[in-house]
């Protein structure tokens, strides 16, 4: 988050504009957030800070060009973040199990308690397919947490072009040359310059 930092204070005056307006707390507390996220594994600390940046009106500021980078820098920064977290291919099909079903051997239907089964052996083998599935379920709410948000940051990235820039050239450099600056996986970037030539 150092890199996204200095580029930050390329791109935005962080002094008070002329309408008086001060950027740097924002900022500060969305890269907060991320990187939180990225120590911890919160998804709340992630969807705090992209409603955050949603909420960001650069039309606010007297310095629209400068304050429309810095929005931009931080939401290249959230996609970084998410990024961090994303397993690539991810199988959404493969869903964790609503009730555990014990060893055939037990005779019991799925879900039953552990203390149902009176065979050590069996017993044990329930426990560590009970605690796999459980590490499943919390793998994959994270990984579907995890491509909502994306999908809503998506939609907020398409939307701050939409309103803040036009499809001059130099609009469409000033965003690419972001992009490479900021954003740390290839097929991410990729994707990002795709969805800005065909909107």
């Amino acid at each position: 988050m150092v890199l996204v930092t200095l580029i930050l204070l390329q791109a935005a005056p962080y002094k008070a504009d002329a309408k008086g307006l001060d950027m740097t707390p924002v900022t500060n507390k969305i890269q907060n957030l991320l990187d939180e996220f990225e120590n911890d594994n919160d998804i709340n600390l992630l969807a705090e800070a992209i409603d955050s940046i949603e909420s960001l009106e650069v039309a606010q500021y007297s310095d629209t060009e400068s304050f429309r980078q810095a929005k931009m820098i931080l939401i290249l920064a959230a996609f970084n973040s998410i990024d961090s977290k994303r397993i690539v291919n991810f199988d959404f099909d493969d869903t964790p199990e609503m009730n555990v079903a014990p060893p055939p051997e037990a005779g019991l239907p799925p879900g039953v308690t552990v203390d149902s089964i009176r065979d050590p052996k069996l017993r044990l083998i329930y426990e560590k397919d009970i605690e796999k599935n459980q590490v499943k379920k919390q793998k994959y709410n994270f990984q579907l947490k995890l491509k909502k948000l994306n999908e809503l940051l998506t939609g907020n990235f398409k939307e701050h072009i939409e309103v803040n820039y036009s499809r001059k050239v130099t609009d469409l450099l000033e965003i690419e040359n972001l992009i490479d600056k900021v954003i740390t996986s290839v097929e991410r970037n990729q994707m990002l310059k795709t969805m800005l030539m065909n909107p």
